[in-house]
């Protein structure tokens, strides 16, 4: 595994007028590593992708896409909703994430074209967002991140909104292009099974004010073919250990939340 660090965090922290979201957030990913992000709902992982994509400022510390002391790296972010212009077809929202490359417009779409196929897209080119189910739009999606050619790519739970079937095969259409793209990737989800199968490691953030307060490295070799993965021993165990540290952290979410509700709300 390469040993640059090419995405930082350091004394992160960020509130919200009275709200602490993030509290001394420290984390590093090497270049070409998969990173998982997991932790009970609300504990600041979509605010910390979004501080490191640069779209929020902390209150305090530093965070950014780097690599050594050059300049910020540019990533790409892939959310739950595909952001998909519904006034272009398909083929031409892919083009509008290479924008910025020195190329014909020619070009361009043979680029997009080119990974329309490898997310099994090719006949959709010329149809419109509105024309495709939730599964193919966030093909489109992964498809499109990929396409800018990013050094970095922030993932926030894309997958989320997807039956069991279309996420799989979403989770073994990423693994399959990172066997030939050597990207970075930080991937937000609540899915233990998804954190573990697709991941070099797995970062767990506590309830609110989030910090991370857990990590677990994957060691089981790439590639990897999901039907098999979740046959692995050390699978198994990774998601049984992770599990249990989730579960601890949500009951102790629902707690503060129940407490809170009763001093505000004392007669419900």
């Amino acid at each position: 595994m390469p040993e640059k660090e090419i995405l930082k965090a350091r004394g992160l922290y960020k509130r919200f007028d009275e709200l602490s979201v993030l509290e001394n957030i420290n984390l590093s990913l090497r270049q070409g590593e998969f990173v998982s992000l997991i932790g009970p709902s609300g504990c600041g992982k979509t605010t910390l992708l979004k501080i490191l994509a640069g779209l929020m400022d902390p209150s305090s510390g530093n965070a950014g896409c780097y690599l050594g002391r050059e300049s910020k790296l540019p990533c790409a972010t892939v959310f739950q909703d595909s952001g998909l212009l519904p006034w272009l077809n398909i083929v031409d929202n892919m083009k509008l994430c290479i924008n910025f490359k020195p190329m014909s417009d020619e070009d361009k779409g043979k680029l997009a074209l080119a990974y329309l196929a490898k997310v099994d897209l090719s006949g959709f080119a010329k149809y419109f967002p509105q024309e495709l189910s939730a599964g193919m739009l966030q093909r489109v999606n992964v498809a499109r991140a990929f396409a800018a050619s990013p050094e970095i790519i922030l993932m926030d739970e894309p997958f989320v909104h997807l039956d069991f079937l279309q996420r799989g095969a979403l989770q073994q259409l990423t693994l399959d292009i990172l066997r030939n793209e050597f990207k970075t990737v930080l991937f937000v989800t609540h899915n233990m099974h998804e954190a573990v199968t697709i991941a070099d490691r797995v970062l767990i953030m506590s309830s609110r004010p989030g910090r991370i307060i857990a990590e677990f490295k994957v060691e089981i070799p790439r590639p990897r073919e999901i039907d098999r993965i979740r046959e692995d021993r050390q699978y198994l165990m990774l998601v049984k250990d992770i599990s249990e540290i989730v579960s601890q952290e949500n009951r102790k979410s629902q707690a503060e939340f129940e407490q809170w509700l009763k001093e505000k709300h004392p007669n419900l």
